[in-house]
């Protein structure tokens, strides 16, 4: 259970959800915990206490409410503190605490914890990095690249003509990092050392790296940057590579400041932080080909670069084998495939909202937040993404417009379903049939993504929803690949403000493919009487002693 409140009741003390939802064998969407532990997250049972939630007045109270609002764990020492003392006042009774532990020891039981040779006591630093792992951290960073700009395919990166190697300058604060490559919540990691950007691309046969520097300090923004150095560099090179953005190496000593992105901190602006700026200007002022690829997590107000840069490559964290993967996609091994995760805002953004304004929904001017409620022009979309050839997406039945009809109570039979299935159904009640043609010449993966709106959906106020996606891998050029997106029924539910969910009657208008090479437009109609499969129970704090539906 997280630190939010719902409704003014903290999460990890909201029995009536966690005991008599979470728990229920009667879960209308067909999960239920049963006597599966709950465990809160660290420290947010002391969260309680009057100086964040002010829900429970001392830290015996606050064990009272942990356990008997369904959290059996505590991450954190306000159980191991104040148990005795909730005993000893009656705010707990023992068979409170039983209840907890048994829940807790069960889990430890199913994986092998109280075993006398636990089933995973023969692996070693072997079977952790292993080839097959090394193969799946590259191919798993170059399937999360995401190519924002590539004006006259100044990507892939290409040898000058046969024979003569590629001369490149490696430049920016991120264009030799390693550690900070694998963001933060990282265990003991060694290889990452070994591939950081720079190392990545003077590996490469058909790469010359004739100059390397950084042009300015990502942590001290005090120090001036260097751009007479980064320029001159520039100009030695065929084409400048600047790694420019963020740093999120959560536990070094790495002081916080505005190029910081961990927990615990905010940026206070979505800009370039410090002077990568000045660095990237000066190199893109030599008139040399300039390539920016970003190292970060959450979105950049990066305006200058995307609009004068002619190529932009969002990296994000890549992980232990990144500086391999970006030279991998850089010189064409394979085309970037990603699509942005989260939406890139103006600037302007964070001086339009108020950090702790939680509205989603645009209100009195301000704009609402996520794809789904921001209601202005965005830097880039979410699931924005291009890729070195260009793709076409049609139906595979041949309509130019796709029509769909479904009941509400077939949604409503299908979702327990899906859930039970874990997001599989063998006969899903919609079917979107796609049709996607590489009309480019390179091959290459490609994420097809489905929207739906419901027309006439004032209360909800959604802009758009994500309601299903696949990866078609290695699509050469004229190939095409049928594909079938089957929508989660969850994904078509309405809440309205009461936080009931149900499937309402309406049209909705929805699309496959994605941006910037387009979509397949089509409409469906949901018909029959609302079905409602989840309602917000109405008494928060729950202090029973969790008789039903717990497994006890």
């Amino acid at each position: 259970c997280s630190y939010n409140a719902v409704n003014g009741t903290p999460s990890c003390a909201n029995g009536a959800f966690n005991n008599r939802v979470l728990r229920g064998n009667n879960f209308t969407t067909g999960f239920g915990l049963g006597d599966g532990m709950i465990v809160s997250d660290c420290s947010a049972i002391s969260g309680f206490l009057p100086r964040s939630h002010n829900y429970s007045h001392d830290m015996p109270t606050a064990v009272r409410d942990g356990l008997h609002g369904g959290t059996d764990l505590n991450c954190g020492t306000t159980y191991q503190s104040a148990l005795p003392q909730a005993l000893a006042q009656g705010l707990v009774e023992q068979a409170d605490v039983d209840r907890a532990v048994r829940r807790v020891l069960k889990q430890m039981v199913r994986v092998g914890n109280l075993d006398r040779v636990p089933p995973w006591s023969h692996l070693g630093v072997d079977d952790i990095d292993s080839t097959s792992h090394r193969a799946l951290a590259l191919d798993a960073a170059r399937q999360g690249f995401v190519l924002l700009k590539n004006v006259n395919q100044t990507l892939p990166l290409t040898r000058p003509r046969a024979g003569v190697k590629l001369r490149v300058a490696v430049l920016g604060p991120h264009f030799n990092s390693s550690i900070e490559l694998l963001a933060n919540y990282y265990g003991e990691n060694v290889v990452v050392n070994a591939s950081t950007p720079l190392l990545g691309l003077q590996r490469r046969p058909e790469v010359d790296v004739v100059a390397a520097m950084a042009g300015c300090d990502l942590v001290n923004v005090s120090q001036p940057p260097d751009v007479s150095g980064v320029a001159a560099a520039a100009k030695r090179a065929d084409v400048a590579v600047v790694f420019l953005g963020l740093h999120s190496t959560q536990g070094s000593q790495i002081p916080n400041g505005p190029g910081m992105e961990r927990e615990g901190y905010d940026r206070t602006n979505l800009t370039l932080p410090g002077h990568q700026e000045a660095v990237v200007q000066a190199v893109h002022a030599t008139g040399v080909p300039t390539v920016v690829v970003l190292i970060n997590s959450g979105g950049i107000a990066a305006e200058w670069v995307y609009e004068r840069v002619p190529a932009v490559l969002e990296a994000y964290y890549p992980g232990e084998l990144g500086g391999d993967a970006i030279a991998s996609v850089l010189l064409g091994d394979v085309s970037p495939s990603g699509r942005l995760t989260n939406t890139i805002y103006p600037a302007e953004f964070v001086l339009q909202r108020n950090i702790t304004d939680m509205n989603l929904r645009p209100h009195n001017g301000i704009p609402g937040v996520t794809y789904r409620f921001y209601d202005r022009e965005p830097l880039f979309p979410f699931g924005y993404g291009r890729h070195y050839t260009t793709f076409a997406f049609s139906w595979s039945t041949g309509d130019a417009a796709l029509v769909r009809t479904v009941a509400t109570v077939t949604l409503g039979e299908a979702l327990p379903r899906w859930l039970a299935q874990g997001g599989q159904d063998n006969t899903p009640p919609i079917a979107l049939p796609v049709k996607v043609k590489n009309t480019g010449s390179m091959i290459s993966d490609v994420v097809v993504l489905c929207f739906a709106q419901k027309l006439g959906n004032a209360t909800a106020n959604i802009r758009t929803q994500l309601i299903g996606f696949d990866r078609i891998r290695n699509v050469s050029p004229g190939q095409e690949v049928d594909v079938v997106i089957s929508p989660s029924p969850a994904a078509l539910t309405v809440v309205d403000v009461d936080g009931t969910e149900a499937f309402v009657a309406g049209t909705y208008v929805f699309q496959c493919g994605g941006e910037p090479d387009g979509y397949a437009h089509g409409t469906l109609t949901i018909t029959g009487e609302t079905r409602v499969t989840f309602e917000m129970p109405l008494k928060a704090h729950d202090d029973s002693k969790q008789t039903t539906g717990a497994g006890l």
